[in-house]
């Protein structure tokens, strides 16, 4: 469905909605349900309408995945609404001397020390919308363990060269900023502000974070 016809049929599903429920009797998961779309079009509508900053979920499906995920907010934006937005992503950081360091300690506290049924409960939230697009097992997994490495932040794992390289990958795929966390969160931030962000300034990354 074309956009302009996308925002009329939820402003109507919605308008149907209120006069029978009323606003607060009514929620973005219902008006999604009614108009058979998920709850990430209404808020992605929302976001580009009213939003200066968009913060969105990027995915590990490759740099021409990403690039096409951040365009169609900037196109929506554009087509629909007349406006120009800035997309930013959260990325998890997880740093070591050497690769199989940093990929040790992920596997540590994900795989190992992870609560996986706090994660599994969480995607019960979703259930509806995950039912809708029948979500297959293995990516359900997936969204378990993004939700369990740093609630479902873009994973950069690895030395601080290639932390650098992936926040590199992120700008070129047409981000405009990333936010950062770390599991091992005053430890990790002292590390890249130590040893990592000197690499960033360099790759002319700078206004990025």
């Amino acid at each position: 469905m074309a956009g302009e016809d996308r925002r009329r049929q939820l402003i109507e599903v919605a308008i149907e909605l209120f006069s029978q429920r009323g606003f607060a009797g009514t929620t973005t998961k219902e008006i999604a349900a009614a108009a058979g779309v998920t709850e990430a079009v209404i808020f992605r509508h929302f976001a580009t309408k009213h939003a200066d900053l968009v913060f969105t979920v990027i995915r590990t499906g490759g740099l021409d995945a990403c690039r096409e995920h951040v365009q169609a907010y900037h196109k929506l934006a554009r087509e629909e609404y007349g406006r120009e937005v800035r997309v930013w992503t959260v990325a998890n950081v997880v740093q070591g001397e050497t690769e199989k360091e940093a990929r040790d300690f992920y596997r540590y506290y994900v795989h190992e020390k992870g609560d996986w049924q706090a994660a599994e409960n969480m995607m019960g939230v979703f259930a509806a919308d995950i039912n809708r697009r029948n979500i297959p097992p293995e990516r359900l997994k997936a969204y378990q363990e993004a939700f369990i490495a740093g609630w479902g932040g873009f994973p950069l794992i690895g030395t601080k060269e290639q932390i650098v390289d992936g926040l590199s990958d992120l700008s070129r795929a047409g981000l405009d900023g990333v936010l950062l966390a770390w599991p091992r969160f005053d430890a990790g931030m002292r590390q890249f502000r130590d040893v990592t962000y000197p690499l960033v300034r360099q790759a002319g990354l700078r206004g990025f974070l």
